[in-house]
């Protein structure tokens, strides 16, 4: 009974220091949405989140952020709750491929610099990302009758889509 009324009394302060973020962040004009996609994926370090925002909000004034975060957007929104399972090589057939081999190639250079706390570096790097996943979604069907394949299609954008989440969830910003 104790332990109940403590992770209560733990979930009330957390809910109330987020939402105490939220509002001073917004005030100081940082974009609502931008602020949502941030805190909704990771509240634990309030000078991380706050630098992650920093970076976002610098991002989005690219002119081109607007099919970026339609492309991300995609992703986050086609995986949903799916967790994605082990990637099987010998089920990724030619046409996704070469989104494959970007994530690959980008996700050691993203994930180096958010260990770095450079979030506006890891963000120019997913952007590398963009045509790939344009690609993917113009000449794959994700959901593939067989399902061994669909599955390894899923898998794959669920880890696109966790390693955006190490920044935000792009499905929360309006583009």
């Amino acid at each position: 009974k104790y332990r109940e009324s403590l992770d209560d009394t733990l979930d009330t302060i957390m809910s109330f220091m987020t939402e105490r973020f939220r509002n001073i962040l917004t005030s100081e004009g940082y974009a609502q949405d931008v602020v949502e996609a941030v805190v909704s994926v990771e509240f634990d370090d309030i000078l991380d989140a706050k630098r992650k925002i920093e970076a976002l909000s610098e991002f989005r004034k690219a002119t081109d952020f607007e099919t970026l975060g339609i492309a991300f957007k995609r992703v986050v929104n086609i995986v949903k709750d799916h967790t994605g399972n082990v990637i099987d090589d010998h089920l990724i057939e030619s046409a996704e491929k070469e989104l494959h081999s970007s994530f690959n190639n980008v996700r050691g250079k993203v994930e180096a610099n958010i260990l770095e706390k450079n979030y506006a570096d890891s963000l120019l790097h997913m952007k590398e990302l963009k045509e790939p996943v344009d690609t993917f979604f113009d000449n794959v069907m994700v959901m593939d009758e067989d399902p061994k394949i669909r599955e390894n299609r899923l898998s794959m954008l669920a880890e696109i889509k966790n390693l955006f989440f190490k920044i935000a969830d792009f499905s929360k910003l309006s583009v």
